[in-house]
């Protein structure tokens, strides 16, 4: 009797053991959003252009786009973006590399001379899509860091500065779609 009591015991402490261990939340990172004049905005959609060359060095164009987007490629060329319906917002990142294959992993300092100097970046956030009265704001200052993580797969995370003195930080990752660009 003693034995069965026992056993009943341990399957017992087994069982919640099992089932508390299966209910345990997993970190999974940060949300893909970025924060700017304190409201949070989810980001939903990356875009990448292949590089090209200009002033001896390869520029690239990553865009990143809000939840409320709806983007429309042209069928002939289907690089190439028709139009965009819905309401949100748009980060453009322009890199400046002498990479052939992509953007490379590292860290980039905002610059205004970024189209003449290697591993810089420039952007712009364009806010209000599809409303009335559409902002955008250029970034003076700050750093977006890249991490390759496959073939159009890429970790971003950037915080910066942008004209009147406001931050702008978020994070991105997932699968980017090639494109022509927006800009």
């Amino acid at each position: 009797m003693k034995a069965i009591i026992t056993n009943i015991f341990f399957a017992s402490f087994l069982g919640v053991s099992l089932l508390l261990s299966g209910c345990e939340k997993k970190d999974e990172g940060p949300a893909n959003q970025f924060t700017f004049d304190g409201k949070s905005y989810l980001l939903s959609q990356g875009f990448v252009t292949e590089g090209f060359e200009r002033y001896e060095f390869i520029r690239y164009e990553l865009d990143l786009a809000s939840d409320g987007l709806t983007f429309i490629w042209s069928e002939e060329d289907t690089l190439s973006l028709k139009s965009i319906e819905g309401k949100g917002g748009i980060l453009s990142f322009f890199f400046t590399t002498l990479s052939e294959n992509g953007i490379p992993d590292g860290t980039y300092e905002c610059s205004e001379n970024w189209r003449k100097e290697e591993g810089k970046v420039f952007g712009t956030l364009y806010l209000g899509i599809g409303d009335e009265e559409d902002k955008d704001f250029d970034f003076t200052g700050g750093s977006v860091t890249v991490k390759s993580l496959g073939h159009l797969q890429y970790e971003i995370t950037f915080e910066v500065d942008v004209e009147g003195g406001q931050k702008l930080k978020g994070y991105f990752k997932g699968s980017f779609r090639l494109s022509n660009g927006f800009v």
